[in-house]
């Protein structure tokens, strides 16, 4: 008996007597340029590739860390740092790059960026874990 079919014509069964193999019932309905992707519980996740920082952005996290610290009352600047241009467009260079935060939540560049660009909403991007 499947472990999983979908709601669909079922591309997809996972057959739990066979150790969690995956196999394709019907892929009549699926064109050439399509892609199936066969998933079992039991695969690991692929590592994505290490991120290298750039020069521009090692550059800016050196500007960053060079900044005297700022107190709960200064979050929010009255007016826009000088270095803010930069940091936008190093970040705009690379809005998918993830950042593991303190809290081990994971942040993207257009977090950032969303959370620069006044009266703009936030997306509920950090995740906890």
């Amino acid at each position: 008996m499947p472990l999983f079919n979908a709601p669909y014509p079922s591309i997809l069964t996972v057959d739990a007597s066979v150790s969690g193999e995956v196999r394709t019932v019907d892929e009549s309905h699926i064109s050439g340029k399509e892609m199936v992707t066969y998933v079992s519980d039991s695969s690991p996740c692929p590592r994505s590739k290490k991120h290298r920082p750039i020069e521009s952005e090692a550059d800016l996290a050196a500007l960053l860390l060079a900044k005297a610290p700022y107190s709960l009352e200064q979050i929010v600047p009255a007016e826009e740092d000088v270095d803010f241009g930069y940091f936008k467009q190093v970040l705009l260079a690379n809005p998918k790059v993830l950042h593991l935060g303190a809290g081990k939540y994971d942040l993207d560049n257009e977090f950032f960026l969303e959370l620069a660009t006044p009266r703009k909403w936030v997306s509920s991007k950090v995740w906890y874990r």
